[in-house]
């Protein structure tokens, strides 16, 4: 996984925010910074390439999942994992809007550069994004995810699968 940060300090309906793994991996969730502790829709939107220029509407994007969760609170960690980890291919820019489709706010944190590197790790570098409205309309940059990306490879995974275990009545 890889930390950004969980400082919060500004906050809107969403983030969208650039990625580039160096090598092809599975998305399989994010922890995301809820400053409320109520129950939340979350939508996970990805595209291939660059956010910018496709932040004012969904138009060129894949809703990849809607989760429930409850927030956790301010500087607490949400966990939002997936039910099908996402795969994304190494060398190239993919794309999150993270968004929350009720009246409550995801935190982040004022950026400095739209585009400047965040957070990285051998595996992945995450750029500073834009804070967006939901519906998407506004735009307020440079923003940075407050989070946690969790993936995982092939050879060694994080993966989680939910498992069901039915036993006999003997």
């Amino acid at each position: 996984s890889l930390l950004t940060t969980f400082a919060g300090g500004n906050g809107q309906a969403g983030n969208a925010f650039d990625v580039l793994p160096t090598s092809s991996l599975s998305i399989t969730g994010f922890d995301i910074h809820v400053g409320v502790t109520s129950s939340e829709i979350v939508n996970i939107y990805h595209r291939v390439g660059p956010y910018a220029g496709f932040n004012t509407a969904v138009t060129g994007w894949t809703l990849h999942e809607t989760v429930a969760v409850t927030g956790a609170g301010v500087g607490n960690p949400t966990p939002c994992m997936f039910v099908n980890p996402l795969n994304i291919s190494g060398g190239a820019i993919h794309s999150f809007m993270v968004v929350l489709t009720s009246s409550s706010n995801i935190d982040y944190t004022s950026g400095t550069t739209t585009g400047a590197i965040l957070a990285q790790n051998n595996d992945l570098i995450v750029y500073q994004g834009a804070g967006i409205s939901w519906p998407l309309g506004s735009n307020f940059n440079p923003r940075n995810f407050n989070g946690i990306i969790h993936y995982g490879s092939d050879g060694c995974s994080n993966i989680k699968k939910t498992l069901t275990l039915v036993t006999g009545s003997d």
